[in-house]
This record gives structure tokens, sequence and C-alpha cells, in this order.
């Protein structure tokens, strides 16, 4: 009855009515609230919807204004839920569909409101395939753009990375054998015999990646001696697997002067216990007033320097021992010659502190003001005390320039015998080879060690030519023969 006596005659009021509050809504008025028949106002509101969209849209375009968010807000306020899809999808055709083509064109100058851009394009299917290949293009544009330039800052840098430098050197094996020597000494706090393996199973990785493995070798080799001798790893466990390691990657050669090392340790502790067993088995009794304890070290095995020629007076506490077990040595091991590198050694010095009554055991304590120029002092020789013991060891020195140089020259001194020996295994086996086929078997050779250079092999080669274990053919200057 309602819709037959009131909407019906009605019904075009009503809508011009709610189209021009809409209109003032659109405008920015208060509009009244109303009651509306969604069903009869729907088709004329999409209608007027489309229209003023359609007239608005190419100055909202121009302003980048886009008032969809607001069309949205009204839809919510006025039509019915089964209107509101229809109704955003008209203005979405209006304001975005039918200019699509507008906007592809100009969308180079919406780049500074990207966000606003994409919420616009995303609501028609075929918006945003167009704008992302130019955000593509774009950002292409702008990469090759800002490194155009990158060319000539480049330049000094390109002269200076292809300028040879002699002083520079190579530092990789050298920090790789400190990153194990701080791994494996005591001082590596918080970490478990476990983790330390763990880390030197990574190493092994990196370190198979390297090229000059034989400076590896001599740094290595340094501080292995410096944590032996003074007592610095944190177990012998782990120093032998990780020789071990190092025999698999490289080979028993590379590692024969290590095994020696290690080695040497436990043979020092067999003689010291043998050498105690010579002193008590002595006809006379032999008391040494103190305890001594020996490393005896293969002199090719271990990198030690024996320290300039200086007279070193051994104090009157150690001679006894010092020839007493050179005496013990020559009987054991005949034509052998020990050289002691006094400098290596270490010694414990036990004390104690006076107490209280000893200290004033004198009637009347000696003051400062009471000593003249006729006072004596004396040491009490006969005093001794094993309560209190402690160890005075001096700071580990650092590696000084000349020491690192020196490591150095032995390496390239080395290499040189490598590769001599190298190339007479070669010529022993080939016999007669040509210069070329000898360079490459003597780089294959020694690939495993490190990468030798074309000059360190020609060196090598005349060295060889002048000692005369080659000669150059007679047919062919470009040829080798082994001399038998």
């Amino acid at each position: 009855m309602w819709r037959k006596l009131m909407v019906e005659p009605l019904q075009a009021i009503l809508i011009r009515m709610l189209l021009r509050e809409i209109k003032n809504d659109r405008g920015g008025e208060d509009p009244k609230p109303e009651s509306n028949p969604w069903g009869i106002f729907e088709s004329p509101f999409l209608t007027e919807t489309g229209r003023v969209y359609k007239q608005e849209a190419s100055n909202l375009l121009q302003e980048s204004n886009c008032r969809l968010k607001d069309e949205e807000i009204r839809c919510r306020k006025y039509l019915h839920p089964s209107s509101y899809t229809k109704v955003i999808h008209e203005c979405q055709q209006r304001m975005v569909a039918d200019h699509l083509q507008f906007l592809h064109a100009e969308y180079v100058f919406f780049l500074s409101d990207m966000a606003n851009m994409y919420v616009l394009l995303r609501a028609v299917s075929t918006g945003l395939p167009h704008m992302i290949q130019e955000l593509q293009n774009h950002i292409h544009d702008e990469g090759l753009r800002a490194t155009s330039n990158l060319t000539q800052e480049n330049v000094s840098y390109e002269r200076k990375s292809l300028t040879i430098e002699p002083k520079s050197v190579c530092k990789a094996p050298e920090l790789l054998a400190k990153y194990c020597d701080n791994l494996l000494k005591k001082s590596a706090k918080g970490m478990t015999e476990n983790e330390v393996e763990d880390r030197l199973t990574s190493f092994i990785t990196v370190f198979k990646y390297i090229d000059d493995k034989d400076v590896f070798q001599k740094f290595y080799a340094r501080m292995l001696a410096k944590r032996l001798i003074h007592g610095l790893s944190m177990s012998m466990d782990s120093e032998e697997a990780m020789i071990n390691k190092l025999k698999q990657a490289c080979g028993y050669e590379f590692t024969s002067k290590l095994h020696r090392m290690y080695t040497d340790m436990s043979v020092s502790a067999d003689l010291n216990n043998k050498f105690n067993n010579f002193i008590k088995n002595q006809d006379t009794v032999i008391d040494l007033g103190i305890s001594f304890q020996i490393y005896v070290l293969q002199a090719g095995a271990w990198p030690l320097t024996q320290a300039p020629s200086s007279t070193f007076a051994i104090p009157q506490e150690l001679e006894k021992s010092v020839q007493m077990f050179e005496l013990f040595y020559s009987q054991h091991f005949s034509g052998r010659k020990l050289t002691w590198l006094h400098y290596l050694c270490t010694g414990k010095i036990s004390s104690c502190p006076l107490t209280t009554v000893e200290m004033v055991s004198y009637k009347e304590p000696s003051r400062q003001e009471d000593i003249d120029a006729e006072s004596s002092f004396s040491l009490n020789m006969n005093f001794s005390s094993k309560r209190t013991k402690f160890k005075i060891t001096t700071s580990m020195q650092k590696d000084t320039p000349q020491e690192m140089e020196q490591t150095r020259s032995a390496v390239d001194e080395d290499r040189k015998m490598y590769l001599q020996a190298a190339i007479v295994r070669i010529m022993k086996a080939r016999k007669v080879l040509r210069h070329n086929a000898l360079i490459q078997e003597v780089i294959s050779q020694s690939r495993a060690r490190f990468n030798p250079s074309i000059s360190m092999i020609k060196k090598c080669i005349e060295v060889l030519i002048d000692k005369q274990y080659i000669e150059r053919s007679q047919a062919s200057a470009d040829e080798y023969s082994y001399v038998a």
C-alpha cells in the first residue's frame, strides 16, 4: 500500500530530490537524511553517477585527486549493500577504464605519487601490467643514469690496481695460520674441544682454496713451535688432529716437519724419565738441587734460530744439571751434537712471605734512620720454604717486521729448492724435454703447494744448468737433456 500510494506517485520527485541531495553532498554540503526506495533509485543513480564522473574525470586526472574513496564512503552511507559493488564499478569504469590510455601515456608524471597510482589502477584488470613495465623501465634508466659517471671515478682505482706493488703481499695464509693458533691455544676460552674441532674442519674447507699453502706451512710451524715449547696448547690431541687434517688436504710431505715436531715432544718426555733413572742409578748419590726438564728437538724440523754467538753464563744452580745431561746424552746417542737454546728456557722460583713474628723477631726493629755507613746486610742461604710457589713467564713477543721478512725469505728459498727438485725429477724421468713442456710439468706438480711464477722456474733451470744437472740440447736451444 505504501509503495502504491506514496512511492509510485512521487517517484520522479523523490528521485530528483535524492539526486540533488547527493549532488550537494558531493559539493560538500550536509545532506538531509532521507528514506530511499533502493529498487527504484538504483538505476537512475548509476546513470547519474556515470555522467558526473565522466564529466569530472579529465579535471581529476590533471589534479591527481582521486575521489573513489569518497564515493565508497557515500555508497555505504546511502545505498543498499547490493548496490555498492555496482556503483563502485561504474565509478572505476568512468574514472579509470575510460581514461586508461591517458594514464598509461602520462605515467611518468605520476611517479612521485606511486601509491595513489597503484590504488587507482589495481581495480582495472588491464591497468597494472603496463604500470609494472613502465616502473621497470624507469628503474633501469635511473640505474644507468646513476652509474654513467662511475667510469671516470674508477680510473684512478683501476690504474692503482694494475700497478705492480713489489712490497704488497697476500696475507691470507698468514691470517689463517693465526686463526688456527688462536683456536688451539689454551686462551680460547668458552670453547669445548668439540667446538674447536668443528671450526678446524670448517677451516680446512677454506684452506683448500688458498694458493700459497707453503706460506701457511711456515707461519703455522712457527706458531706450533711456540705453543709446544711454552705449553700453550689446549691439548696434544687437538694438535695431532689438526696435523692429520692438513695431511689429508696436502699430503705427508707437507706435514712431515709438523709430525716430527709433535713426535719430539713425546720423545722428550721419555728422555726425561730415562735421565731421571740415570741420575738415580749412579754409584754416588747426585743431588741436582732443582727439578730439571729438557726438550730435545730436531734442528731440521723446528723453525728455531740459534741466538747470536755470545757468552752466556749458566747460573751456578744449573751447571751441574747441564753437565749431567750432556754426559747422559753422549752415552746414549753417539755422534749427536747438542746446541742449547738458552733464550727459550723457563724456570720456576719458589718463595714465601715472612710472618709477622719473623718480621719483629729483633728486640728493636730496624728503621731507616738507624742505618748508617757501617751497617751490613746478609742473606740467609739456609732458609727455604715450599709453602708458596709462583711462576714468572715472559710475555709472548709479537712477530717483528724482521721476523716476518725472514719467514718470507725462507719461503722463497724453500720454493727454489722445491722447484729445482721437481725439475730434476721430471728430467730424470723424461730424459729430453722441450722448454714449454718442462714449465707446464713443473707448474702441474707444484700447484698443490703454491703457484710458481714463470720467471722463478726459468731461474731454477739456469741454476741446474750451471750445476750440470741438465743441459741444453745441441739440436735445439729450446730443448733440455738430463745429465746422468
